[in-house]
């Protein structure tokens, strides 16, 4: 369903949380710098706003588009993931001068053992083996940074699914980009609207996990459909499908035929949909309407 995760994501979701929360406390344990960092930014602004955009998240709270309230959600995202890499800034600039400080001390150890190797050729296995374990610790340091920043990229793109998911792509892009987002004025787009037919009957005999599952099995056998035509999935609320074509791309007269063509496939799909503890065939109300509108 738009705006919502799927479950398998939902899931994943809750599991990347949990594990970006758990590094972070570890950071701050290793490092007073990044516990000075972290504890200014529990102490601000930011802090409790992610906290109720995670919230949001979580408890799938679908809202209406809104401009304003998707360039909120990208800004603050933006500064979250900025402060996150503050933090693995700091964090590796202070493992840097670690290994440099314990490089100096190994290249003074290595011209001390240089110059008593012709008198105990003993130590040359213990130079060897701290040569070993340095060369070992700084690889694994490397690896620790790029897990690290290869996380970080999962996160944007998935704030970037989140935004496609809630405005257009072209609106998000502008967004990104810094730029406004100007109304614009279409002369004839064609929506259509459809709900199930006896929806709040069958929910009376569904339970709320029941609901949830025939929505999502229902709205993905559709969101297969709309794939195949040039139309543009407005919104679903509830057992409510919207869908329009001729915006945000104009493409002449053709809306009308894209519209027509859809419903019938939604028709034939709504009949394959199996729903398993329902024994009767779900019906679904179409309906189609084309007039100018403004975005």
């Amino acid at each position: 369903m738009s705006g919502r995760f799927p479950r398998e994501e939902y899931l994943w979701y809750n599991k990347r949380k949990e594990i970006g929360e758990a590094y972070l406390t570890r950071a701050a344990d290793y490092s007073a710098t990044i516990l000075s960092l972290v504890a200014n930014y529990t102490r601000g602004d930011l802090h409790a706003t992610i906290a109720t955009m995670r919230h949001t998240l979580i408890a799938a709270d679908v809202q209406p588009p809104d401009v304003h309230m998707a360039s909120w959600w990208f800004d603050n995202m933006t500064q979250y993931i900025n402060t996150l890499k503050r933090f693995e800034g700091a964090l590796g600039r202070q493992i840097v001068a670690q290994l440099h400080e314990r490089l100096s001390t190994l290249r003074d150890d290595i011209i001390l053992s240089a110059t008593t190797v012709v008198c105990t050729v003993a130590i040359c296995p213990v130079i060897a083996l701290s040569v070993y374990r340095m060369t070992k610790s700084l690889q694994i340091y490397a690896a620790s940074l790029q897990k690290r920043t290869e996380e970080l990229n999962k996160e944007q793109k998935l704030t970037d699914k989140l935004l496609y998911q809630m405005l257009p792509k072209s609106v998000a892009d502008h967004l990104k980009q810094g730029r406004s987002a100007s109304p614009e004025h279409y002369d004839c787009v064609t929506i259509y609207f459809s709900d199930i037919v006896d929806f709040t009957r069958i929910c009376s005999r569904s339970t709320p996990f029941q609901v949830v599952d025939m929505l999502n099995t229902i709205y993905n056998a559709f969101d297969d459909k709309v794939d195949l035509f040039d139309v543009y999935k407005v919104e679903t609320i509830g057992d409510a499908y919207m869908v329009a074509s001729g915006l945000p791309i104009p493409n002449g007269d053709g809306h009308f035929q894209e519209i027509a063509d859809l419903a019938l496939e939604l028709l034939e799909a709504i009949k394959q949909v199996r729903i398993a503890h329902l024994e009767e065939l779900l019906k679904i109300r179409i309906g189609i309407h084309s007039d100018y509108t403004s975005t």
